[in-house]
This record gives C-alpha cells, structure tokens and sequence, in this order.
C-alpha cells in the first residue's frame, strides 16, 4: 500500500510540473482520536468572540531534515478554523519538492489574520523563512522575512504558556507540546513518532528500501510522522483553547486590520 493509501491522501502536482508533485491530506477533528484534544478544540470554537468568526485564523507547525537551518523540511501541516478545526497537511515525498510544500503553505499564510504557532518564533516561522527566502519563492512586492511579513498576526503560544503555567504553579518536566498535553489534556500518543527519529525515517523513505517488507515498514513509519505532525496542530489548538479560558488575551493586536473583542 502507497503512503498516499496509508493517510488518506492525494498526490498534487505545482503548476503541472512533474518534478514538483507533492502529497495533500485533509482531516478534520471529527477524525481526530486523541485522548481530551478535540473536546478542547470544539470548546474553543463554540467560546471564540463573534468578531473572530469571519476570520482565517490558522495553527501552523512543521517537521524537518534535522536542527540545522540548512536542513530540508518535508511536512507542513496547516489548521484552519472554518466551522470546525480541519488539517491540512503538505508532505514532500522527495528533497526537491520542498519547494512545492513551502508555496502550497505560503498561499495560505498570505490569507490569514492570525497564525498561532508553539515556539514558532524560534523554530517554525523562522524555518519556514529560512528555506522560502533559499528557493526564492516571495514575492517581489513581498518582505523576504516571514516573520516581518505576518507581523502582528503571527501568536505564539509558548511565551504566555510558560507564565500562565507558572501561575498556576504546574509541577511540569518541561514545556514541551507533548508534555502539556498529558497535562491538560488527559492524553498520551500511542505508537508516536519521536520527533528525533523524523530526518532518519524521512531519509530511509528517500532510500526506498532494499526489499518489499522494507518498504512497507519504511512508508508505515512515514505515516506516522504525518499522523504526528496533524496531532501537533491539533494540540496547539488545544493549547489556543486552554489559555483563553484561562484569561490570556490571545487576540490582543492580534488580527489585521485590529477589531475590538467584545467580553
């Protein structure tokens, strides 16, 4: 079976280009199993302020080839709030369709109000900017920095969890994603993906294996790092959804052009 077959996907081509094809899947949090996350997420939904419900507001996290900034990154998921929280996830089954994920994302962050991200400062939006500012894909009117470009629009999440948890005096290893959501969402990740093995498999499934069973494994693998991909945005979600009830005016200068949050 495919890794298209295995997540439900479909393989997209950028402009017709043949050396430009990628995989799409799209899930929504109907889908999701995991653990108190999607309840979070619909809660979330039904409290967001009436002036937010028109708006494109998105959670963005990615994974990569490894730490180096000259490292490749082969999935972007973005989450969309429309209705319902759904995912859309960009995979590059090879290191020259890169290119092709990174503009399917930026068409999407052109669009947005607000983009929440959790340490995206340090890490997402600054990959991202990095490897669209390599493959020259701004446009020329454009900010060649992603993080200038969304400006005011761009949350993140880490910076207000860390005080509000320490508020709240959470007895917590570490402020990692995964770890708040055991935390406080009551959940844990069967047969998760750790991200530190992502550029290994990612590399084995370049390789191709040397044999069928090889193969099998390899692509069964790579599904569970795009599984653990959507879950990371789907947490992040969760966390938007946790700070908010917990006071934290995530909205604040927030969207674009600025509107006033009814209490």
């Amino acid at each position: 079976m495919s890794l298209a077959k295995l997540v439900g996907g479909r393989i997209l081509r950028y402009h017709g280009q043949k050396n430009l094809e990628y995989l799409e899947v799209t899930r929504g949090t109907l889908e999701l199993e995991h653990g108190r996350v999607p309840e979070h997420i619909r809660r979330y939904h039904l409290s967001l302020p009436r002036e937010i419900s028109d708006k494109e507001v998105l959670f963005v996290d990615i994974e990569t080839c490894g730490l180096s900034f000259n490292a490749p990154i082969n999935t972007i998921t973005v989450g969309k709030i429309n209705g319902e929280l759904s995912f859309r996830t960009f995979f590059a089954p090879d290191y020259f369709a890169e290119k092709a994920i990174l503009i399917a994302c930026l068409d999407y962050l052109r669009k947005a109000d607000a983009v929440f991200t959790y340490n995206g400062t340090t890490f997402d939006i600054k990959r991202l900017s990095k490897r669209m500012q390599l493959h020259n894909i701004f446009r020329r009117t454009e900010k060649t920095n992603l993080g200038e470009m969304l400006g005011n629009k761009h949350y993140d999440l880490y910076p207000s969890m860390v005080k509000l948890l320490a508020e709240q005096n959470h007895a917590l290893l570490d402020r990692k994603l995964q770890t708040l959501e055991k935390v406080l969402s009551k959940t844990h990740r069967e047969e998760d993906i750790p991200g530190a093995r992502i550029p290994e498999i990612y590399n084995a499934f370049i390789q191709g294996g040397k044999d069928i069973e090889e193969r099998k494994k390899i692509e069964e693998d790579m599904a569970k790092v795009i599984e653990h991909n959507i879950l990371d945005v789907a947490s992040t979600c969760a966390v938007a959804a946790y700070a908010h009830e917990n006071g934290v005016n995530i909205w604040e200068n927030l969207l674009s052009p600025k509107v006033h949050i009814s209490q």
